[in-house]
């Protein structure tokens, strides 16, 4: 009866002892750890007082993951020791009990602990991580000025702003600019900004004394926006990389501008069920919509030019719809690429751009129903998508192609009224063209995009087509090893509490002449490197592919072997 009493006294005694400075070490740490997440924050201005206090309470489930392991090991080496150092398990190995029952409490620690940090790491800690970016980002103001005022340049959709200063306005404070729906209202000073288009490439460099950004809420049906821009700049210029002068005056508009939100940008915001999910839905990844918009839109250009060089081949004539109803017909006899995302119309197909007149004839619906007809001949006529042109679309960008008309060098006739008048240029934006394909490309998935646009040329994409499908390609492939990275990592970091508790508690036993210091080192530093090992691996699982998901695992491996060796020792003495 006495036998089979000591080990449940001896238990409870480990047990209470282990989880005495379990509780504590982990306070501790995570207190350090939390505050030194949060302080950086609070130095940039993003977050005050309070807020740096509620930060800190939302970094602790987040902080545990990292604490928890050290912690445990830490606790188990000084609880062990002491009971070793006080020949307690002298005692105990007398009594009949063997080594296996003595580390039985240890065990089942690390068990519990392991199964409550994989809980964390796939529940809970992705949604307080994701609290957490909220706090530090969502007020766009603080991070806008904060940026603004440490010289940092800012990033608005396709825009890379910097300016000299920033002053935040209230929009309560103005009606008119509060019943426009206004929610943030900033004033630039100095300010210079390049717009960026969908290649990566600089269409335009803006350059104002002063501007102003203005934020509209997101549009209800866009979970993936934050918040939609508009700027307006005042006494500058609108010009192109070459020179050339899209505006220069007193004031124009830029807008509008989709502001995106950062939390869907990121896998470790996600649980288990939501990451398994993303493999056969990466377009809920932002990142992952813009490439498939971005490959959708060229593949609706390269439609919508083969289409309209059809309809010329064939007729002539290719007709576009214009804004107010109207509609506006091109005669030519065919289309020729410049290199720089134009088409020139040309009035025969072996012709070049200036060799001879392109007409152009506009028909608008008048009250009485007698549609009224205008014929305009240019000596050069460009056709290009707006979305290549570096005009931003409206608010519902997304439900059409629209294309710009600049024809140079233009004689206006209205037939029996006689001459309108000559002009230099003459631009007409927003075309449609008919048939348009862009919206049923945006209903296609990434996949199925890619692969239709591999079909087109048997397999290989088109060379116009070809950057874009490539760069789908590489974010889906970093997007799955990122799922990947993660998946593993997590579980890793839930199986090191196990094997890190097992091996303090063992090589605490087996160095029990040791002062305590220098046995908690020696389970320490191999601990440190297998946590080094887990997020070295699951950064180049990220990066270069499962192939190193060994590289997750190793140091857990080696630091399960450290404790196999230690314990074979330890039973033989």
């Amino acid at each position: 009866m006495v036998a089979m009493r000591m080990p449940w006294t001896l238990w409870r005694a480990v047990l209470a002892d282990l989880w005495r400075l379990l509780l504590l070490s982990t306070a501790v740490l995570v207190a350090i750890i939390s505050f030194i997440a949060a302080v950086r924050f609070f130095a940039d201005g993003r977050l005050g007082p309070i807020d740096t206090l509620r930060f800190m309470l939302l970094a602790v489930p987040p902080m545990m993951a990292y604490a928890l392991p050290f912690a445990a090991s830490f606790a188990a080496t000084l609880a062990y020791h002491r009971l070793a150092s006080d020949n307690e398990l002298t005692a105990a190995y007398a009594g009949g009990i063997p080594h296996r029952a003595v580390l039985a409490p240890a065990l089942a620690t690390g068990l519990v602990l392991a199964g409550g940090l994989l809980v964390l790491n796939e529940q809970v800690i992705p949604r307080f991580l994701r609290s957490m970016e909220q706090m530090v980002t969502r007020d766009m103001t603080k991070l806008l000025v904060g940026s603004i005022e440490r010289g940092d340049s800012i990033q608005i959709d396709n825009l890379i702003v910097h300016a000299d200063s920033v002053m935040p306005l209230d929009p309560a404070r103005n009606p008119r600019v509060a019943e426009a729906g206004v929610i943030e209202w900033l004033i630039f000073e100095r300010f210079v900004a390049l717009e960026f288009g969908d290649d990566g490439q600089v269409i335009s460099e803006n350059l104002a004394r002063r501007a102003e950004l203005v934020l509209y809420p997101a549009p209800e049906d866009n979970p993936d926006v934050a918040a939609r821009a508009w700027l307006v700049l005042e006494d500058g210029v609108r010009q192109s990389p070459d020179g050339d002068f899209f505006w220069r005056g007193a004031q124009t508009e830029l807008g509008p501008f989709d502001v995106p939100d950062a939390f869907n940008d990121n896998p470790k915001f996600l649980t288990f069920g939501q990451l398994a999910a993303l493999r056969h839905h990466p377009d809920r990844m932002n990142f992952i919509d813009q490439r498939r918009r971005t490959l959708a839109r060229h593949m609706a250009i390269q439609d919508t030019r083969t289409t309209v060089q059809q309809r010329l081949d064939r007729d002539g004539r290719a007709e576009f719809t214009y804004p107010g109803g109207r509609t506006l017909t091109l005669f030519a006899r065919a289309l020729r690429d410049n290199g720089r995302g134009e088409w020139h119309a040309l009035h025969e197909p072996d012709a070049e751009p200036g060799d001879g007149p392109v007409i152009v004839e506009i028909r608008n619906p008048a009250a009485d129903g007698a549609a009224r007809v205008e014929r305009r001949s240019a000596r050069v006529a460009r056709l290009r998508p707006e979305a290549v042109a570096g005009i931003r679309q409206t608010a519902g960008s997304d439900t059409g192609l629209t294309l710009r008309l600049e024809l140079t060098e233009v004689s206006r006739d209205a037939g029996e009224n006689g001459a309108l008048g000559d002009r230099s240029e003459l631009v007409y934006d927003g075309l449609r063209a008919a048939d348009d394909p862009l919206d049923t490309l945006l209903e296609q998935p990434s996949a199925s995009l890619v692969a239709l646009a591999r079909e087109r040329d048997g397999g290989e994409p088109h060379p116009y087509l070809a950057p874009y499908v490539h760069d789908l390609e590489r974010a889906l492939l970093r997007l799955d090893r990122e799922i990947t990275s993660k998946q593993h990592e997590r579980w890793a970091m839930a199986a090191s509490v196990l094997v890190m508790i097992a091996c303090g508690s063992v090589v605490a036993m087996l160095l029990a002449q040791t002062l305590p210091l220098p046995v908690y080192l020696t389970t320490f530093f191999p601990a440190l490197a297998a946590y080094l090992t887990i997020s070295t691996g699951q950064r180049m699982v990220h990066n270069n592919g499962p192939v190193w998901i060994t590289l997750i695992w190793l140091g857990i491996v080696a630091l399960a072997a450290l404790a196999a060796i230690a314990f074979a020792r330890l039973r033989r003495h």
